[in-house]
């Protein structure tokens, strides 16, 4: 689709739709619910490495308005270093003392104080513990499993009135029956992982859990590593950065094209490029990450870090609105209304939609599951495609990009 691409003065000064004035957000807590052991299954008993020391802390941020409670939103950064690599070293060590443990949890300050504001309560936990290989290979996502489990079981805790170590009060404040998780780079993988293999988007998820389900996954510049997933039950959006210098072949497109072409996905999903983006400005800790891809002129100049993140606010902001509220506007600031043609902006900025509707607004016009049926209609007359690109999945293969 042909995008009609503001100059990029134009694009740094349009003004935000839904993000709020700093001054006035809410207070973002650095909270440590102290150390304790994750297990880690393919270990003997008697190994050392069966028991992973982790440390429990991240970001909070609760609504300051009295009309709890307000549904959670739970944010997972990507896999960049944890503990530090010292000279000769192959892999990082683990655990490491928490002064030199990099604090990539902190990157999403921003965010969780944005979502406080508008209803949420928001946090950002430090998930360094499944990305090492410094205390054994790990399964994927067991060890993110029982993070995540660990801080809600505490969230629920607090809320319900019982002990609190977030450092924010919490009582009464956060609705544990309506969950959602914001999942950057490998963040995001792992939380579309665990919310399917955990049963986290079925409506018994809080009876099984105690906490849950969830309502609704945003995916930023997902890595994608491991194959076989299903298509998202739940709303799921996917934003991949045009300038992308970490996953440079945009492989998170896979997690919209499996959802789409998924006969029991019954909710909407979108994918939005966003143009002269990069991985990195996302998460406030990172690097710069200012040198464009070679080849890329459309990457000349790049978003500038505050223009990207308030993308990502504004964004995040009016999805949980759709999804948690169904606000009557939330689907059109999405670039998903159904009657009207797709947008090629969002938020002042240039985007490329690609956009699944709900299943009450589809009208399916060809779904072959043959090759023979691209010729010849089931009732045996003849049938040509033209102006499309026909896509064949077979089960069990993984559909390309």
């Amino acid at each position: 689709m042909p995008v009609a691409t503001p100059s990029p003065e134009a694009a740094e000064t349009s003004p935000a739709a839904t993000a709020t004035e700093s001054a006035n957000l809410p207070v973002a807590v650095e909270y440590n619910l102290g150390e304790t052991t994750i297990t880690q299954s393919m270990f003997a008993e008697d190994s050392r490495f069966r028991n992973m020391p982790v440390r429990l802390n991240g970001i909070i941020a609760a609504p300051n308005e009295d009309d709890a409670p307000h549904p959670v939103v739970v944010i997972l950064h990507g896999n960049h270093p944890g503990c530090p690599i010292t000279e000769g070293d192959m892999l990082d060590r683990w655990p490491c003392d928490p002064e030199v443990e990099r604090p990539n949890y902190r990157g999403f300050e921003y965010l969780v104080r944005q979502l406080a504001a508008h209803g949420y309560v928001a946090l950002s936990i430090n998930i360094n513990a499944e990305y090492t290989f410094g205390f054994g290979e790990p399964v994927p996502i067991e060890r993110l499993g029982q993070l995540v489990d660990l801080h809600l079981e505490a969230l629920s805790a607090a809320t319900s009135g019982g002990l609190n170590k977030f450092g924010v009060e919490l009582e009464g404040k956060a609705d544990m029956s309506r969950l959602a998780f914001i999942g950057h780079s490998q963040g995001g993988e792992g939380a579309y992982w665990l919310i399917q293999q955990a049963g986290w988007d079925l409506p018994d998820a809080s009876t099984r859990l105690g906490y849950g389900p969830v309502y609704g996954l945003l995916m930023v510049a997902p890595a994608v590593n491991w194959s076989g997933a299903g298509g998202a039950r739940l709303p799921l959006a996917v934003i991949l950065p045009a300038c992308d210098n970490d996953i440079i072949n945009q492989e998170g497109q896979i997690y919209y094209e499996i959802t789409r072409l998924d006969p029991e996905h019954g909710s909407w999903a979108s994918s939005i490029w966003l143009e002269r983006a990069n991985h990195n400005y996302f998460n406030e800790t990172l690097s710069d990450e200012a040198v464009a891809r070679p080849g890329r002129p459309d990457c000349k100049p790049l978003l500038q870090p505050e223009t990207q993140r308030s993308f990502l606010s504004d964004y995040a902001i009016t999805f949980f609105a759709q999804i948690f509220n169904q606000e009557s506007d939330a689907m059109k600031h999405l670039g998903m209304e159904s009657q009207t043609q797709t947008s090629d902006e969002l938020f002042g900025l240039p985007v490329r939609i690609a956009a699944l509707a709900p299943r009450p607004d589809r009208l399916p016009m060809l779904v072959p599951v043959s090759d023979t049926e691209l010729e010849t209609n089931r009732w045996a007359g003849e049938q040509s495609l033209k102006t499309s690109r026909p896509f064949t999945a077979r089960k069990g293969i993984t559909p390309p990009l």
